[in-house]
């Protein structure tokens, strides 16, 4: 259904039909969607006034891998250079993602690669390509972070930085501010611990269990260390003694 404003249409998202792509399969972010369309209604199909409710519906897709239900591979994805122009032509083009398109097209010019990176990495822990990681963070929040088992502690420490990045982004309120991170400072007042059965410093196999994450070797590889998938990581601030 469209409405028409002058020349230019106006589309009204409507659930999406079965085996349409991102499908909602088992209404997970059904609550969600309908209020969407509610505000919507309300607000005769104004998108920037819906924004909120569009984020936090694209968010709980994301969260629960709607968006990775199919293979890349089968939609035309064969690199990370295409997937942005991908990523907005299926939000065009499935009904209840359309008014996301001014969300994503009014974002900062990196913010359409940040979820691109972001969707891809969740594609990867989905089909078993990335460990998923549990970072108890230094504010007090818990994010989840996916990155691939090759990946060196150089990778890992940006794969931690980038996605809470993100993930503080998508949280904000429409307007606000966001608070930046300055990861130089938490690095150097924080070591990074896994902790599992009991809380250790992250370290290489047996050697230098002492030195935590952002001292041992940066190009060393994750599979050389004791993370591995539902690892729990947790900032810690270094001691001052």
């Amino acid at each position: 259904m469209a409405n028409s404003i002058g020349s230019s249409k106006i589309f009204t998202p409507r659930p999406p039909a079965k085996g349409s792509f991102p499908l909602d399969h088992d209404g997970e972010c059904k609550e969600l969607m309908s209020k969407y369309m509610k505000c919507l209604n309300k607000t005769n199909s104004d998108a920037s006034s819906c924004q909120p409710f569009a984020k936090d519906y694209l968010k709980c897709r994301m969260d629960n891998d709607l968006m990775a239900k199919e293979d890349f591979k089968y939609l035309g994805f064969k690199d990370q250079s295409n997937i942005n122009d991908k990523l907005l032509t299926i939000c065009r083009e499935d009904f209840a993602l359309q008014n996301v398109v001014p969300l994503l097209q009014s974002c900062s010019g990196s913010c359409d690669t940040e979820i691109s990176q972001y969707l891809d990495s969740k594609v990867d822990h989905h089909h078993g390509r990335a460990y998923q990681l549990t970072i108890k963070c230094f504010d007090g929040r818990t994010y989840e972070v996916n990155v691939r088992p090759d990946s060196t502690i150089r990778q890992l420490k940006l794969a931690i930085e980038r996605s809470i990045d993100f993930q503080i982004r998508m949280k904000k309120p429409l307007g606000n501010k966001m608070r930046q991170i300055q990861w130089k400072h938490i690095w150097r007042k924080h070591d990074l611990w896994l902790d599992r059965t009991h809380r250790i410093r992250l370290g290489l196999n047996n050697q230098n269990m002492d030195k935590p994450v952002g001292m041992v070797d940066l190009n060393g590889k994750l599979t050389d260390t004791a993370v591995h998938n539902r690892s729990i990581l947790e900032f810690i601030p270094r001691s001052t003694k």
